[in-house]
Parts: structure tokens; C-alpha cells; sequence
């Protein structure tokens, strides 16, 4: 009786490899359904471009006015091109290109992306979608800028969510500003280094585009 005990004891045993393609399989099978909820929850625009298959914003866009716009401080005419990263008062530093563009309508583009300063190319560039993060814009009761976009996860390749930025408008530059020193936002103090990133406006002719989100 023991020896068929023995015998099927065996038998059931895995062996080395068996068991580390099991706990490999174990590790990846979240991994796999993970990504798979991730593009089934998005659609992608043409452009490269990833939109929420059922949008969640917490900004809610609204029709505004050009006029409006330019009375609190934003324009549409063109523009705002990343100027630099402070920590007050500190200097800017400069690292990379991006820009923001806005529409009446609310939405918002975001693209990292370099703008000609000669003006040469400037409006196909401002025109173009391509790889751009999209998203919505409000204002707050101080008359700062609420910017809300849909971006792709740090690290995973399909999951994205959505990110805000809190604008301040000073003359013709935007002041992005959030608050470093620990890992998540939730849990980031007054104590935590406020860092300001700068996008000036530049104006530029010939744009018409239109926002298909």
C-alpha cells in the first residue's frame, strides 16, 4: 500500500521546470488580462492617438467665445510653447519641446514637440495630431486653467488614465504647477518642492484644424 502511495505521490510531483513555467504563468496571466481591459477601455485616433472608450473626465468642457477667452487671459490664436522646469525661485531649466493648444470648444491638445521659432512650418505643426496627448480644459474660480488629459500609464505600454494640470495664467505664459518630493500626488504636502513649468504663447497664422475628440 505505501509503495503505490509512493508511486503516485511521484507521479503528481512536478518537476523544476514544470513548477518555474507555473510561477512564471501565474505572474503574467495578470499582466495579460490587465493589458487586455487596457485596450478594450480605449480606441485609438488616427495619429496614434488614444481616446477612453466610455470618457470618465472630471472636466466637463464648455463653448466659450474668443473674446471670453482673451478677457480671461487665453488665447487661441496660436500656441504656448514649453519654455523651461523651475523650482521658485529658482532659474529655468530647459529639457525638451511640447506645447499646449486650446480650441473655444474646451478641448485641449498637448504635444511634446518642437515649434520653429523663424516660423517656418509653424502652422502645419500647430495642425498636426499625431502622437498628441488629448483632453479638456476649464476654469477655476481664481481664473486659473484645469487642464484634464488622457495619457498613457508611466511604464504600462496599453493602460492609460487620466492626468489634470492646475494652469496659472501670468500675462502670456502659462505656469503649470505641481508639487514633487514624494511618489504619489494624493500624498504630496506643502512641505514637498512646488515646481513650475513655463509654456510661452506664440502667435501663429494659417492654423485650422479642429479637435475630433
Amino acid at each position: 500500500m505505501s509503495s503505490h502511495s509512493s508511486q503516485m505521490g511521484c507521479m503528481i510531483q512536478l518537476s523544476q521546470k514544470q513548477r518555474s513555467w507555473l510561477s512564471v504563468s501565474l505572474v503574467c496571466l495578470p499582466l495579460f488580462l490587465s493589458g487586455c481591459v487596457g485596450l478594450y477601455n480605449r480606441v485609438l485616433l488616427e495619429g496614434d492617438r488614444a481616446w477612453p472608450r466610455n470618457p470618465a473626465f472630471s472636466v466637463t468642457p464648455k463653448d466659450y467665445s474668443v473674446e471670453d477667452l482673451e478677457a480671461r487671459g487665453l488665447r487661441t490664436d496660436g500656441v504656448y510653447c514649453f519654455i523651461g522646469i523651475r523650482t521658485p525661485p529658482g532659474p529655468l531649466e530647459r529639457r525638451g519641446d511640447a506645447y499646449w493648444r486650446f480650441w473655444p470648444n474646451g478641448r485641449v491638445l498637448y504635444r511634446a514637440e518642437e515649434m520653429p521659432t523663424n516660423g517656418v512650418g509653424q502652422a502645419a505643426i500647430g495642425d498636426c495630431f499625431e502622437y498628441g496627448l488629448l483632453g479638456y480644459y476649464e476654469f477655476d474660480q481664481d481664473g486659473g486653467l484645469v487642464c484634464e488629459k488622457y495619457v498613457r500609464d508611466s511604464g504600462h505600454f496599453v493602460r492609460h488614465s487620466y492626468s489634470r494640470s492646475e494652469i496659472k495664467i501670468k500675462g502670456d505664459t502659462l505656469w503649470a504647477q505641481r508639487r514633487w518630493g514624494t511618489k504619489w500626488s494624493q500624498r504630496r504636502s506643502a512641505t514637498s518642492n512646488l515646481v513650475e513649468t513655463g509654456y510661452r504663447f506664440v502667435k501663429i497664422d494659417g492654423m485650422s484644424a479642429e479637435p475630433d475628440w
